[in-house]
């Protein structure tokens, strides 16, 4: 079967969690025999690359940073004629490729005129929603109050009629995701398939007991910006060491963000005695991101907004880490509070030092935690069964087109 993935951004240049899951359906489908294709925009693009089934053909600008208005009139310019360029490159491509079937990421910065290009001409296209993006564009076009803003938002992206664009193939990943696309309006069954954790990435979880490291090793992983909340995890680190002066409690910080901010962070950092066990190691490769996991005791998951899903949380448990993340959307989805992990108040420091402070305290909770989590990832998040979900989700889909044969993985 030939597929053709639409996503904004495809590894290696990509900003999270997302552009991973996508690359891990693409492998996936590759090694079952179906012939995949990934049309994706320049955004990092330095060089030609290898692998010929990638391109990197469509306009990327990062439009988010803007100063004044008239700046502000002139990124609206250039992103109105961005998504007609996209669409007039994706016609040309669907020409070329041939697709039997279109399967569409994160489409915020491609834009909805090339769905509605890709659709025109008569493509199914299965949506994997792993985030807020298109709900955000619904609002923009149908649901904002003041009708100058929506009128002005469909002027941009080129698109007056979104009820008119067809997202009955959509899933996402998280109940979390399903109420929201739900009350924004999207009709139909939303089908919910969890991303699944790649359990030959982790380290199976030894039978005896295991003990907290000597110092014990607080771990951050994510973006540094003020959703997340890292500044939150560096004040749970500092509430904590000063309990623990006999202990030596380290924090490692993996990820990047803007310098205002990071060095926001480590101002936070500085105010507390031990500055000196704080890491701000920055962005790093997946693999090595792993092997973090696996060098720390505890996961501090302190996001501000509302998460989709929390793909750190699942991917620290596989790796045999305790988890402690703020109460709400996917997390909560994900954590039994003090089942297979434990669940905080958003903003709450004090509360995630406290659980730290009992782990470390209590062995025996340490280690029904890992275990507890670790068996989550295996009874509801294994890789092998989101991707049998997939392929059941994809087949149906495809089998319901005129003279299509069954996709089979």
């Amino acid at each position: 079967m030939r597929i053709l993935i639409l996503t904004d951004r495809y590894p290696p240049f990509s900003a999270g969690g997302y552009e991973l899951g996508c690359q891990e359906v693409v492998e996936d489908l590759k090694e079952k025999g179906h012939e995949v294709a990934v049309i994706t925009t320049k955004y990092g693009l330095r060089k030609r690359e290898n692998d010929a089934a990638i391109y990197r053909v469509l306009e990327y600008c990062n439009l988010n940073k803007l100063q004044n208005p008239g700046t502000y009139l002139i990124a609206q310019l250039k992103r109105a004629w961005m998504y007609r360029k996209n669409a007039i490159v994706l016609k040309m491509m669907l020409a070329k490729i041939k697709p039997d079937i279109v399967y569409g990421f994160q489409l915020w910065d491609v834009g909805l005129l090339a769905i509605k290009a890709v659709q025109k001409r008569g493509f199914t296209v299965i949506f994997d929603i792993q985030d807020y993006w298109l709900s955000d564009y619904r609002y923009k076009l149908l649901l904002r109050p003041n009708r100058t803003l929506r009128f002005m938002a469909a002027l941009v992206n080129g698109v007056y009629d979104f009820d008119k664009l067809d997202f009955s193939h959509l899933y996402v990943i998280s109940e979390t995701l399903k109420m929201v696309y739900a009350q924004a309006g999207f009709r139909g069954a939303i089908k919910v398939i969890p991303r699944g954790i790649k359990l030959e990435q982790t380290q199976k979880l030894p039978h005896q007991e295991r003990f907290l490291r000597d110092p014990v090793r607080l771990l951050y992983v994510g973006r540094l910006t003020a959703e997340k909340g890292p500044d939150i995890a560096i004040k749970a680190w500092g509430a904590l060491a000063e309990r623990f002066n006999e202990i030596k409690i380290s924090l490692t910080i993996v990820g990047n963000g803007a310098k205002p901010y990071s060095d926001y962070l480590k101002k936070i950092a500085d105010k507390f005695e031990f500055k000196d066990r704080v890491k701000f190691l920055g962005g790093l490769t997946r693999q090595d991101v792993f092997q973090e996991y696996k060098n720390n005791d505890i996961l501090l998951f302190p996001s501000i907004w509302v998460e989709p899903l929390g793909v750190t949380v699942l991917e620290a448990m596989s790796c045999g880490l305790a988890v402690i993340a703020t109460g709400q959307g996917g997390p909560a989805e994900i954590i039994q509070d003090r089942e297979n992990g434990f669940l905080i108040k958003p903003g709450d420091y004090l509360g995630m030092a406290k659980i730290a402070q009992e782990l470390i305290k209590n062995h025996s909770l340490y280690n029904r935690i890992i275990k507890s989590g670790y068996q989550t990832i295996i009874d509801k998040y294994d890789f092998s069964e989101a991707m049998r979900q997939t392929y059941q989700y994809l087949s149906g889909v495809y089998d319901r087109r005129p003279n299509a044969q069954c996709l089979r993985g």
